[in-house]
């Protein structure tokens, strides 16, 4: 898509105090927008104060000490970098394609001769930093201006360091083709930004930057500008006027506001095997799943491997399956491909069933916690059951075992992979009631791993 405003323009818009005024109103500084929570009153008018809290609600997101280089795109007058250099004592580098931005930034931090601050004029598509050298970015109702946005997004992943974290908030505009007053609210903002949530998540997953948190903020965008057109005096204004226009495009959804927490991931396998608790392995799933399966597309054998067993102990393509810790449906897809039909799934993350779902391969998803008894069907209903890479990796403990075995007939198979040098788990399952009738065995990043078969006992033969 071509730009529609070029840098130089939008440079120029944020040059003229008058411009920025008419769009946003005088907010002491902050050219965001306001962060009101249920537990603030609704009568509440004191906008910038609003947009403190959203700098307050980003920082708890950021992880972020004294410690830590921070860069800040799109830095406009300052005020952020400085608050962020006041409240933790980091360093802060602020760019911005505005030279008048950047010397308001130069004159302020002249008066903060104590903190570690930098600002630099630049663009965010051709950043003028080395690769690696910053521990977070940040930044705050500025990327819709990118007259490149994967550019954009691709050299804020370089300047990153491995495991940093990138936060921005940002404005989106939902069609390519919308209404005239769409267009009109594109010219006033210098807006570039065509996408949606879904887009930016997988372009900035296939960049290493896996999304961990997003928030729909667009009920308070459409409240600033309330108050904004409120307290604007005259409902003739030109600020009075893109106020209505914005709260008008929100209610049709053709605008929103939404905020992104991102952590640089290069090699996904070791970072979603290291978890404290099932709710972070949760959190790490949901933000793996837009390209988990392209990410493993080439090296992850273990369906394949797992379904091939499971069709010489059950070759009935009749037989009722359950996918345990289904994920993206890889395995279910593999048992469509060989003519089994009646199969259920259910996984602990929601996005990764999400994914699965839309492959039609299940007859049922349910999202569900296998460390706690499963209640989503009746017991002793399956004839098979198949948990591949489930406690592969040490995801689910051999208590997940015990919450399994009730589901399956008595007589059952029940198809498992597992490492071989997890002694432990398979302890678990030589305890259970069941018999081993097949092992295998193959090779996958640079281990050896056992895919087994079981049969359930049925305790009254």
């Amino acid at each position: 898509m071509t730009a529609r405003f070029t840098e130089a323009e939008v440079a120029s818009f944020y040059a003229s105090g008058d411009n920025v005024e008419r769009c946003f109103g005088d907010l002491g500084g902050y050219l965001h927008w306001g962060y009101f929570p249920e537990s603030v009153s609704s009568e509440l008018t004191d906008l910038v104060r609003a947009c403190e809290r959203w700098n307050e609600y980003m920082l708890t997101r950021t992880q972020i000490t004294s410690q830590s280089r921070v860069l800040d795109v799109g830095c406009g007058n300052g005020n952020t970098a400085i608050w962020l250099a006041r409240q933790t004592g980091c360093e802060v580098v602020g760019i911005d394609i505005s030279a008048g931005c950047i010397e308001r930034c130069r004159q302020q931090s002249e008066e903060e001769p104590s903190l570690r601050l930098h600002f630099e004029r630049g663009s965010a598509t051709d950043l003028p930093f080395e690769s690696g050298s910053f521990t977070h970015v940040w930044s705050q109702a500025a990327l819709f201006h990118l007259a490149d946005r994967p550019r954009g997004f691709q050299e804020i992943q370089r300047v990153l360091q491995e495991n940093g974290i990138f936060v921005f908030d940002d404005l989106v505009m939902a069609t390519e083709s919308g209404s005239s007053t769409q267009q009109n609210l594109r010219d006033r903002l210098r807006s570039n930004a065509i996408s949606n949530t879904r887009e930016d998540i997988e372009l900035l997953a296939q960049l290493g930057l896996v999304v961990l948190e997003k928030v729909d903020l667009s009920s308070h965008l459409k409240k600033s500008y309330e108050i904004l057109l409120r307290e604007g005096g005259s409902q003739l204004t030109p600020l009075a006027e893109c106020a209505r226009e914005v709260m008008a495009a929100i209610d049709r959804r053709e605008m929103g506001w939404w905020f992104y927490q991102c952590q640089k991931i290069s090699d996904r396998l070791p970072w979603i095997h290291d978890n404290k608790t099932t709710e972070e392995l949760r959190k790490k799933y949901d933000a793996w799943a837009p390209i988990y399966d392209a990410d493993l597309e080439k090296s992850w054998v273990m369906p394949t491997h797992a379904v091939h067993l499971l069709q010489e102990v059950c070759p009935d393509r009749e037989i009722r399956i359950l996918d345990a810790g289904a994920g993206t449906g890889k395995v279910g897809e593999a048992l469509a491909k060989l003519g089994y039909k009646n199969i259920t799934a259910f996984d602990l993350s929601e996005e990764m069933l999400e994914v699965a779902r839309k492959k039609q391969v299940y007859t049922a998803l349910y999202p569900a916690n296998l460390e706690e008894p499963l209640t989503f069907c009746d017991r002793e209903i399956f004839d098979a059951i198949a948990a591949i890479g489930v406690f592969t990796y040490g995801h689910a403990s051999p208590a997940g075992l015990s919450n399994l075995l009730p589901l399956l007939k008595p007589g059952g198979i029940f198809i498992v992979t597992v490492r071989a040098s997890n002694q432990p788990m398979q302890t678990a399952f030589e305890q259970l009631s069941w018999q081993l009738i097949r092992k295998q065995n193959y090779g996958f990043d640079n281990e050896t791993f056992y895919v087994l078969a079981y049969k359930k006992i049925d305790l009254l033969d």
